[in-house]
């Protein structure tokens, strides 16, 4: 890098220096393009010294493109390498959100089970808590139809015992007297 700031700085303080810094008139400027320039043998070996000198600058700038050439391939190379190892990089995030996202879901499996476990047990507890008094309702509406049963066939039974005391009252007049007094004549 200091080969080309020096090599720019000399092409610059060459180039300040070949321009003619002076205003001149345009009739000057012609006056001078065709007066003839005497050429010396000390001008030629200034000009293959220059010569020398533009084919040393060129071999330097040849030197640092190659120079350059080579970092800007090591650079690409690097970059391959840096975006390889993030493509990796993100492969191996995205395969841990995925193992989350699968570990989620199997808690949600399992918390899912667990519920519908628990509806399960509710029924199965509500019908076995419910068989017994099933039984218990069974029974009390069988004694309640029993019962009813009985009644009514007291019931039948006193009508008749009551019909046939009223019978015998048309005939006895002391069972006449013993039904009116109980209010059933």
């Amino acid at each position: 890098m200091k080969k080309v700031i020096t090599i720019f700085v000399f092409l610059s303080y060459n180039t300040l220096l070949s321009q003619n810094t002076s205003v001149l008139s345009r009739a000057e400027e012609d006056r001078r393009a065709n007066t003839p320039v005497p050429f010396t043998l000390a001008d030629r070996d200034r000009i293959l010294k220059l010569d020398v000198k533009t084919d040393e600058l060129k071999h330097d700038i040849e030197n640092l493109r190659q120079e350059n050439k080579k970092d800007i391939e090591n650079l690409r190379q690097e970059n391959k390498k840096d975006i390889e190892n993030l493509r990796q990089e993100m492969l191996l995030r995205f395969e841990a959100q995925q193992q989350q996202i699968n570990d989620i879901k199997n808690w949600l499996y399992v918390i899912l089970a667990i519920i519908i476990g628990q509806f399960a047990y509710i029924i199965w507890d509500r019908r076995t808590f419910m068989k017994p008094l099933e039984t218990e309702v069974y029974k009390l509406k069988a004694e309640y139809e029993l019962q009813k049963n009985l009644d009514n066939d007291h019931k039948q039974l006193s009508n008749k015992l009551l019909e046939v005391l009223k019978e015998l009252a048309t005939h006895n007049e002391e069972i006449r007297k013993v039904l009116q007094k109980f209010h059933l004549l």
